[in-house]
């Protein structure tokens, strides 16, 4: 949420630069800065989302363990699995764990419980990383077309 309030920010802010007289550079370097801590942020973001997905598994192990037996059950028998890596850490009950001797021959809930994570994180992190990518193909496409106010085009008006 905090780099889409940024981005909207630095929207507005590019609007007000790109309108302002020839002369008047103050908002074009305002919003250089803003780019360049967009950039900053943007890549530090998307590098803790990678990082988590690196330590997901005993991240959502820790939770698995603090999580309320009920819960724990309701997850086994909606993902028809017993315990997080295996059956030694399960709440015997419900429909798909109802003995040791099941839940042996069960796997375990930790792919699946951090299957979905991992799809979220992942996504999370192309997006991030795309709107950068976008970002700097608009860049250098502004440059190539004479659209950038440093460019011999535009300087010699």
């Amino acid at each position: 949420m905090v780099l889409g309030i940024l981005y909207a920010v630095t929207f507005i802010i590019s609007v007000g630069a790109v309108v302002q007289r020839n002369h008047v550079t103050l908002g074009l370097v305002v919003l250089n800065w803003l780019l360049i801590i967009d950039t900053v942020l943007t890549i530090l973001f998307a590098s803790v989302l990678w990082f988590r997905t690196l330590e997901e598994q005993v991240n959502f192990e820790k939770v698995w363990i603090a999580a309320p037996s009920q819960a724990r059950l309701t997850l086994q028998d909606q993902w028809k699995c017993c315990g997080y890596r295996n059956s030694t850490n399960l709440e015997i009950g419900g429909t798909t764990c109802s003995t040791f001797e099941v839940a042996n021959a069960t796997v375990g809930c930790m792919d699946k419980f951090t299957g979905e994570a991992d799809f979220l994180l992942n996504q999370s992190f192309t997006c991030v990383h795309t709107s950068l990518g976008c970002g700097f193909i608009a860049d250098n496409s502004a440059e190539r077309s004479g659209g950038s106010p440093q460019s011999p085009r535009a300087c010699s008006l």
